[in-house]
């Protein structure tokens, strides 16, 4: 008999072959399971000659110092009028559900006016870029 825990009955104690050869701590232990969460992000791209709005992002975080588009986190889906294309991006620990909307008339607070032609020497984070080619195609 093997047992892959330290048991706390006797009996089992005796015939457990891990507790008798002093090897229980050396056996492999399930890992625990990572939580997993669900953001929302709903992304807006405006564009006006040839120049494309972006942020950076903060410093922390996911996708840190990464440009993207002007982004709402939402608690939940947005369901509104205008949506281009929505995406689930999965990363180890969250599930991203990416909702993107054209925007004609952003708050440029914070933000630049980017050059299409330039778009590519920014870091962008890999659902936003997959979007943008799809979207220029």
């Amino acid at each position: 008999m093997r047992c892959i825990v330290r048991p706390k009955n006797q009996d089992v104690i005796i015939a457990c072959e891990a507790f008798n050869n002093q090897t229980v701590f050396n056996l492999p232990v399930k890992s625990k399971k990572i939580k997993r969460k669900n953001r929302f992000f709903n992304f807006y791209l405006s564009i006006k000659k040839n120049k494309i709005l972006l942020e950076k992002r903060d410093e922390s975080g996911i996708w840190a110092n990464m440009y993207q588009l002007p982004l709402e986190e939402t608690k939940s889906a947005k369901q509104e009028y205008g949506i281009i294309y929505e995406t689930k991006h999965v990363l180890t620990h969250q599930d991203l559900f990416c909702t993107f909307f054209k925007d004609d008339n952003p708050d440029e607070t914070n933000r630049e006016w980017v050059k299409l032609s330039e778009l590519h020497s920014y870091a962008l984070p890999v659902v936003i870029d997959k979007f943008l080619k799809q979207y220029f195609k």
